[in-house]
């Protein structure tokens, strides 16, 4: 099988009318890959079996087994619409945690929810490596939010339910701990665009904590959305080493990588907007809460987004497959 010259193995991809990206994708590789092999740079031995023997079996043309054919054309589709029937269960999920009238949100089974269906979807996607490395990566920060929200900040939770109408200042040390998070993030992260916005959010957040703390203000918990910030800057940063080992930076990022991509990015001015607006009602006693009103708003829209984006991906490769 190694012994196949890269001139037979670009004939065999041409004569079954395919691009090296449309190989790529078929094949779940990367399109480097594709290009290394024909170029005659590395062997074909290089490739996984799985995606070296189905580039042979191009040459042998389509399977001609009924059973075969049902099965190729019916697992496709029952994929994408089981992706569809997630989307409507996350709709259903979500619309009943908006009650933009709180004043706090101690977290609700939507985000949850959301965690089993991003599961789900990485189970649907798992023979998809590039999807199914992103939705693995958003499971993970999920998860870790909700860990440090729950251990952080829970007596905080139970001393705002308590008395909703005081912001009450539980523990300063681990708002430090958040703080010193995200200077390291902002360290380790320091090339991503939008670090210019993040480090504007944490020197104003820390400025305010330090000002506050002085005047014994019962101020609100900014670190959280800090916390929010680096968790941004770190996804983007997991995004763009993910493209490099998969694709080599060739090509653009996938649809749902762009979704990401994209809301993380304009998470860090929301971020940012969100501490000044504290500033006008804390400090200048001006009731405005466009912002603190539309951030579960906002990352509905994101969570939304990059479901039907995945539905978008997998119905056009296997519409460019059939």
């Amino acid at each position: 099988m190694d012994s196949i010259s890269s001139e037979t193995l670009k004939s065999i991809r041409t004569s079954a009318n395919l691009s090296q990206d449309e190989l790529a994708t078929r094949l779940r590789i990367g399109a480097f890959l594709i290009k290394k092999v024909e170029e005659g740079n590395i062997p074909i031995s290089h490739i996984p079996d799985e995606a070296r023997q189905g580039w042979i079996n191009l040459s042998k043309g389509e399977p001609k087994s009924l059973l075969t054919k049902i099965k190729k054309n019916t697992t496709p589709l029952f994929s994408i619409f089981l992706l569809a029937g997630l989307y409507l269960v996350a709709v259903t999920s979500f619309i009943g945690t908006f009650d933009l009238s709180a004043d706090f949100e101690p977290g609700s089974n939507a985000d949850k929810v959301g965690i089993l269906i991003l599961f789900i979807a990485a189970i649907i996607n798992r023979n998809y490596k590039d999807l199914f490395l992103s939705i693995v990566i958003l499971i993970i920060f999920k998860i870790a939010a909700e860990l440090v929200y729950s251990v952080l900040y829970g007596d905080y939770i139970s001393a705002v339910q308590t008395s909703p109408d005081t912001f009450v200042k539980v523990d300063t040390g681990y708002d430090v701990l958040i703080y010193i998070f995200s200077i390291i993030t902002y360290f380790l992260c320091k090339k991503e665009r939008c670090r210019i916005i993040f480090l504007s959010s944490l020197l104003l957040a820390i400025s305010l904590e330090v000002y506050w703390t002085i005047t014994q203000v019962d101020a609100p918990k900014i670190a959280w959305y800090m916390y929010n910030g680096s968790q941004c800057l770190l996804i983007l940063a997991l995004l763009k080493v993910k493209h490099r080992k998969l694709n080599n930076f060739k090509g653009k990022y996938k649809v749902y990588d762009m979704v990401i991509k994209k809301y993380m990015e304009l998470y860090q001015y929301l971020i940012l907007f969100m501490i000044l607006e504290y500033v006008l009602r804390y400090e200048f006693n001006l009731n405005i809460r466009l912002i603190y009103d539309g951030y579960l708003l906002f990352s509905t829209i994101y969570f939304f987004s990059f479901l039907l984006s995945i539905i978008y991906y997998r119905f056009r490769i296997e519409k460019l497959h059939s």
